[in-house]
């Protein structure tokens, strides 16, 4: 059983790490004891260790090679929307009109804008309405028009699967969701791949929430509710924002929240473009920033979506420690850190390393057989970068899990001096790299890659 022999390795390699005689053949013994935690698991594992006090990778296990990250992009997705954005960055929802007022009558037009605020609540357009009253608005002559310009209205990523719509970690990624649904002004009928409840758990009735609302609190609509682009001469009356870009990101990687992840993807993509945000703007401005921040060639890498969801997501475990190498040098670095989950204290690591609290802060990544581990842990003398992916796997969630965990344990119960091994500093990743995966024979390919 894998977790017999893994707490065996363990146990073996804390005899030696109580020992005070260092010396090569125990630097030798970290890295065969990390080869031996690895023997026995049927599935390509990819694995990059780097300390950064030396600033020298110390393991390496196919970590050039290319997985599927799952919701390891999430670290991608992070660190460029620090970057392009600035941690204060707020989602704006505004309310404008057009025309004119006279005796409580507003001879124009209402305009709902959006930017893509993942946040957003009924009650929070409730509370924007309420400022017609302020306005002494009853009567609105003209339409109440959805402006949902600044995204591109589109379906789900490339590489999605049917089987997740209506999933409570699957959701449309809209200019405007409400209450996390995507915005829906026309009945939605079930048919052979998708059910009612899945439509219900996806898609927000705009046309009956915004006529409910009106009359709720006795403004009447003579027109009808459109979607409609907001003139440049309109008025604003009031905006709504959401919290800042930092505290967004702890429910983007604590929480490992899809949607927040989606729609921060398509504001890149918006805000790098200037068009509406789309998934391929949204991916090209990740593969940019990868590209001009990091030296990874753009042909490298594929990104799809943002949240990690997409089967057709690929980096590699080498990758990952050059961002997280960068990050750590950034002046948002602290953060971005608090934005991790924290091993057996909080996020998706409340309950996994109890016995290693607080020592390792990561993102996780699940999907179908892939499991992804990727952060920084503490040994008892110094910060190692770490990236665990692994595709392929067939298992419960615990045995998808289980080499991540004693990895890390076993890493943060180590000295320091036997991580400072001789090894290799990170240098510009090539384009050549791409060309030797495509050299691989196919024996190797299965084993080590996933196709898209």
């Amino acid at each position: 059983m894998y977790s017999s022999r893994l707490s065996l390795v363990i146990l073996l390699v804390s005899s030696v790490i109580g020992s005070s005689l260092l010396c090569t053949s125990t630097q030798q013994k970290l890295i065969e004891s990390i080869d031996a935690l690895t023997v026995g698991f049927n599935h390509p594992i990819g694995i990059e260790l780097y300390n950064l006090k030396t600033g020298k990778t110390f393991y390496s296990k196919n970590s050039r090679f290319l997985f599927t990250p799952a919701s390891n992009l999430k670290l991608v997705l992070g660190l460029a929307a620090l970057d392009t954005l600035g941690e204060n960055y707020r989602f704006a929802t505004s309310l404008m009109m057009d025309g004119h007022q006279k005796k409580g009558i507003l001879q124009g037009n209402v305009y709902l804008k959006g930017s893509g605020d993942p946040s957003l609540t009924s009650t929070d357009i409730e509370e924007l309405l309420k400022i017609l009253l302020d306005q002494g608005i009853t009567t609105i002559a003209g339409n109440f028009c959805i402006d949902q310009e600044e995204f591109a209205v589109e379906s789900f990523a490339p590489g999605f699967t049917m089987d997740n719509i209506g999933k409570p970690w699957s959701t449309l990624a809209r200019v405007l969701t409400i209450d996390r649904k995507a915005l829906s002004v026309k009945p939605l009928y079930e048919n052979d791949l998708v059910s009612n409840e899945s439509l219900e758990a996806t898609y927000f009735d705009i046309h009956s929430f915004i006529q409910n609302l009106l009359k709720n609190h006795a403004i009447e609509l003579k027109g009808s509710l459109l979607f409609q682009k907001t003139p440049a001469q309109s008025k604003l009356l009031a905006t709504h924002y959401s919290q800042e870009l930092c505290l967004l990101l702890k429910k983007i990687m604590k929480d490992s929240d899809n949607l927040y992840a989606d729609c921060l993807l398509k504001k890149l993509g918006a805000q790098t473009s200037k068009t509406p945000g789309n998934w391929h703007n949204g991916r090209c401005a990740l593969q940019e920033f990868l590209h001009t921040r990091l030296d990874i060639p753009l042909e490298q890498t594929r990104i799809a979506d943002g949240s990690g969801l997409s089967r057709y997501n690929l980096l590699s475990p080498h990758h990952l420690i050059k961002l997280l190498v960068w990050a750590h040098d950034r002046p948002y670095f602290n953060q971005f850190l608090e934005t991790l989950s924290v091993a057996g204290v909080d996020g998706k690591l409340i309950n996994r390393m109890t016995a290693i609290p607080g020592k390792v802060k990561a993102k996780t990544g699940t999907l179908n057989g892939i499991s992804a581990l990727s952060g920084y842990l503490e040994t008892k003398e110094g910060t190692v970068a770490f990236s665990i992916l692994s595709n392929g796997v067939i298992g419960d969630a615990a045995c998808k899990t289980e080499l991540e965990d004693a990895l890390c344990q076993l890493l943060v119960n180590y000295r320091a001096q036997e991580i400072n091994r001789p090894g290799r500093k990170l240098a510009p990743t090539s384009s050549k790299g791409v060309r030797v995966l495509h050299k691989i024979t196919h024996e190797q390919k299965a084993r080590v890659t996933i196709s898209a």
